[in-house]
């Protein structure tokens, strides 16, 4: 490529003096990066642990929600005069 430099830092490393990206025309070079390599790279910080933490939280109130609802659907077929069927419990058909 004409007027590229070799050594030429890869794209997502080039910042305009403005600190913006840069433009299509500012890259000369194009780096490949697996997502071995980024993990490998990055830290496992606290930040981190928080969120996973955050979303195992998120997982297992939604999965009992789900749950309550399924325990519950005896007193609520009950309440409100559901057959099986009504109420979506049952394997059989209501013709049979």
């Amino acid at each position: 490529m004409a007027g590229s430099q070799a050594g030429t830092r890869p794209r997502y490393a080039l910042r305009r003096a403005s600190g913006l990206a840069p433009l299509a025309e500012n890259v000369t070079a194009t780096r490949t990066v697996s997502v071995g390599e980024l993990f490998a790279q990055m830290p496992l910080t606290r930040e981190h642990w928080k969120a996973g933490i955050a979303l195992f939280f998120a997982f297992v109130i939604e999965a009992w929600e789900m749950m309550i609802i399924i325990i519950a659907s005896g007193m609520i077929a009950t309440d409100f005069e559901l057959s099986p069927e009504r109420l979506g419990s049952s394997g059989r058909s209501s013709s049979a």
